[in-house]
């Protein structure tokens, strides 16, 4: 039978009497926590690294900057444009009327919305980068060449097109429509701050890697705690720590993943490792989200493998 051990004089008598054997396992478990921890972090740091690439070409006038996309306004609804859906006259008589009975409070919400959607807050790998693409799911994405259908006047209206298709190169009809209901829910739903926020996928990546940075530095504790009773008594303490503080942030995390303007940006086909690679924005998303399931089962294994070092054998 074995049981925990939590007082420091008791982690100095397990440390100074446990078998090598014993060792050996903390030795190796410490190692293979240690190898995961870095492993997960490192793809998060990069993730991290390359926003900040892309933050660069967007302030060199390299990428296409996204501005508000605002429902009510039919000039902003372009990027909403597949060849059936856009303002009519009527839609665009009625905006410029608005325009002139309040031309100088249209003016300044304008200007607010668009510095709100340009500063030092906004990362463009988390809105250009999601918006500004092609998209999976477009491959089925209907042609209006030749066809009768009217343009829409309302916003309404638009969920109409979900229904109009007339180019399938692939064998799903559901594909471009589940693209493009999303796609009209996103701006339907998501005001100024939430676009200005965009996928918040940096926020996400430098949360996660803060969590396996904690879980290195307590698998480097408990590695140096096989041999020096102190170490270890922090290692188990740690360990409690950073389960506690990884099971919060991923909670976190997973309330920033589920949104609606993820749902658009997991489908994003932007080249985030260089033009030289086909790694694409929905790649990112792909393994951030099935990194972030792990994350769970890893931290019972994590707590598991800490409090290894808190266990001895009772004496006969």
């Amino acid at each position: 039978m074995e049981k925990m051990k939590m007082r420091p004089a008791d982690l100095k008598e397990t440390c100074e009497r446990e078998t090598k054997h014993h060792k050996l396992k903390i030795v190796c478990l410490s190692a293979l926590m240690g190898s995961i921890a870095i492993t997960y972090q490192s793809y998060f740091d990069n993730l991290v690294m390359r926003s900040g690439m892309f933050q660069q070409h967007a302030l060199a006038g390299k990428v296409r900057q996204i501005d508000y996309i605002d429902v009510r306004n039919d000039e902003s609804l372009e990027y909403a444009n597949d060849g059936y859906y856009d303002g009519d006259s009527e839609w665009t008589a009625e905006a410029l009327a608005r325009y002139h009975n309040d031309k100088e409070g249209q003016l300044r919400r304008e200007f607010d919305d668009w510095r709100k959607m340009h500063n030092d807050n906004v990362i463009w790998f988390d809105t250009s980068a999601c918006l500004d693409a092609p998209h999976i799911g477009e491959v089925n994405k209907a042609s209006s060449s030749g066809s009768n259908v009217s343009k829409v006047n309302t916003w309404n209206a638009s969920y109409g097109t979900l229904a109009i298709t007339n180019n399938y190169a692939y064998n799903d009809v559901e594909i471009y429509r589940d693209f493009r209901r999303d796609w009209l829910q996103l701006f339907e739903e998501c005001d100024i701050d939430c676009q200005a926020k965009g996928s918040q996928l940096t926020l996400i990546a430098g949360l996660l890697g803060i969590v396996y940075f904690l879980v290195s530095l307590n698998a480097l504790a408990m590695f140096i705690g096989t041999w020096r009773y102190r170490w270890r008594f922090c290692s188990v303490i740690c360990t409690l720590a950073t389960c506690m503080c990884q099971l919060i942030l991923s909670i976190v995390v997973g309330a920033l993943l589920f949104t609606k303007y993820n749902a658009i940006c997991g489908r994003s086909m932007v080249k985030t490792y260089g033009e030289n690679m086909i790694w694409t924005m929905a790649d990112d998303f792909y393994v951030t989200f099935s990194l972030w399931v792990i994350s769970f089962f890893a931290m019972f294994f994590f707590c598991c493998c800490g409090l290894c070092s808190a266990y001895q054998p009772q004496k006969n």
